[in-house]
């Protein structure tokens, strides 16, 4: 019986190649959401609240390092990676000071992004069982009042 995570992974990238490999690799315990730009992985998260984000660097109109900002203000417990072929050190240093939990190169390997998926969603599970318990005691927690 395969185990599925109890909210879907959304996986953004304009190429269909790299979506669907992506999908592959992650169907078999998680329900994979994708979006093909910015505007549409925005509206997803709103709709899905998704556990998890592949966000490519590279989209279309609104680029992913403008939507990894958007993501950290309006959704910040959801644990982004960001996904791209051009890892200048610029970007990878610029989506980790974002709030991005880890940076993955193309070309994608399984192994790699499962252990890197596994990671997230323990640390974004454990992330959100501090904030719940921090609301409860009215704890901030970074810049955000909870």
């Amino acid at each position: 019986m395969s185990q599925t995570a109890t909210r879907p992974i959304l996986v953004v990238d304009d190429e269909e190649g790299p979506r669907e490999a992506l999908r592959m690799m992650l169907k078999d315990k998680h329900t994979v959401l994708m979006a093909r730009d910015g505007e549409e992985c925005l509206e997803l998260v709103n709709r899905e609240s998704p556990g998890l984000i592949l966000l490519d660097v590279r989209l279309p109109g609104i680029d992913g390092i403008e939507v990894l900002q958007k993501l950290k203000k309006s959704n910040p417990e959801i644990p982004v990676i960001v996904v791209s072929a051009v890892g200048t050190h610029k970007t990878v240093i610029d989506a980790l000071k974002l709030g991005a939990i880890d940076f993955v190169a193309k070309p994608l390997d399984v192994m790699q992004i499962r252990d890197t998926v596994r990671r997230a969603l323990l640390q974004g599970e454990t992330g959100r069982k501090t904030d719940a318990s921090a609301r409860k005691k009215g704890i901030q927690i970074g810049r955000a009042h909870v």
